[in-house]
């Protein structure tokens, strides 16, 4: 195989982190062709439908049929996305802050347990910062990122949309309950599922199938 072969099957298999990567720094570097095409397109839409539907074309039927067979994994991923990953990320980052930690550690002079020192933390930041991390431990992740990076490490990727599109699906129910239990900020606010759900149905459903 030759090295032309080799670079592109390389780059094939691990375009999504060469893709990340690379765009990072041009989108930070030059915005602006960004910013015109959203003020002219739905460029967001319009990626998502396009993703979706070419996710949908490349999968067998044999695929789809193994993965709806596979209904213990399925219901036990959907509960890590929707219920446990929620609950474990939100509490935690409920925990209080700190800027000092005591902190055993060897004297070096005497070889004895010295549990008076402290060490200098940096402040993890603004109340918003701690609130937006809560929100991200909700959310499940997007549907087509966990299909990408299955299918690069030859996994089931069958049963990877399928968790994923489930979770998202559910998760129009579900966040809204989730966010106002879970994040105290959240507590007097109220979203529309309907809404939500008629996007998810036009963006992540109806591409794929």
């Amino acid at each position: 195989m030759c090295k032309a072969n080799v670079i592109a099957l390389f780059v094939s298999k691990h375009f999504l982190p060469i893709g990340t990567i690379c765009i990072i720094p041009l989108g930070i570097l030059s915005p602006t062709p960004a910013v015109y095409l959203h003020g002219k397109l739905p460029v967001v839409q319009i990626c998502i439908v396009t993703l979706f539907f070419v996710i949908g074309t490349k999968f067998r039927l044999t695929e789809i049929q193994s993965a709806l067979r596979c209904y213990k994994e399925t219901a036990f991923g959907i509960i890590v996305v929707l219920l446990l990953t929620p609950v474990v990320g939100t509490k935690l980052l409920m925990l209080p802050k700190f800027r000092k930690v005591p902190r055993s550690a060897l004297d070096a002079e005497n070889g004895t347990l010295n549990n008076s020192w402290t060490i200098e933390l940096p402040d993890f930041g603004p109340e918003e910062f701690r609130i937006g991390l809560q929100i991200f431990c909700v959310s499940p992740c997007a549907s087509a990122f966990p299909t990408v990076v299955v299918t690069a490490a030859n996994g089931n990727r069958a049963l990877t949309l399928l968790i994923a599109v489930m979770a998202t699906t559910i998760s129009v129910f579900t966040v809204p309950v989730m966010t106002t239990w879970l994040i105290p900020a959240f507590q007097t606010a109220s979203v529309s599922s309907l809404t939500i759900l008629h996007r998810v149905a036009l963006f992540i459903l109806l591409p794929l199938i």
